[in-house]
């Protein structure tokens, strides 16, 4: 009897440790409840103005010059030792490019930022560059593109599942 009680206790203890763990992780990953999934070439409407998404794409890193016009300023955030890169072409219509956040999403709750600004390829028309670590495996399924806005309505969020 004594011995049982002390296995269901040390049980209750270790799903209890496990369950804080798996709180804890959960915790900082965003609640897609809260964020609007949109499709990749449809335009929608985001922080007060439109957004259409053209293409998301893994680049390899001797494959850079696909990179239009990329400035001076994020040619020096280029990173050699870097894998892969993610490239998003998209428009943004009525939306302060610097109050345009954007993120990267591959695996689980770890989540990138990209390059310092996006390049404009166009009008109203833009390319951002995500480096992305050299351990990660990418799927283009299991990317997901973040979209928030520093200064809009902290309740509206948006996020784009890559094909594949």
């Amino acid at each position: 009897m004594n011995k049982k009680i002390k296995i269901i206790i040390f049980s209750l203890i270790l799903l209890s440790t496990y369950s804080y763990r798996v709180y804890s992780i959960n915790k900082n990953a965003p609640d897609l409840r809260n964020y609007t999934e949109e499709k990749i070439g449809q335009e929608f409407e985001a922080f007060g103005g439109k957004v259409l998404v053209n293409n998301i794409e893994v680049i390899d890193n001797k494959d850079l010059n696909k990179i239009k016009n990329l400035s001076e300023i994020n040619k020096t955030y280029l990173d050699e030792n870097k894998e892969k890169y993610i490239k998003i072409v998209y428009k943004a219509k009525n939306i302060d490019k610097y109050d345009f956040g954007i993120t990267l999403n591959t695996q689980g709750y770890i989540f990138d930022d990209g390059l310092p600004s996006p390049e404009k390829i166009g009008e109203d028309k833009y390319e951002y560059i995500i480096p992305v670590e050299n351990y990660r495996t990418i799927k283009e399924k299991d990317i997901k593109i973040f979209f928030d806005s520093f200064k809009s309505n902290e309740l509206e969020h948006h996020y784009i599942k890559g094909v594949g």
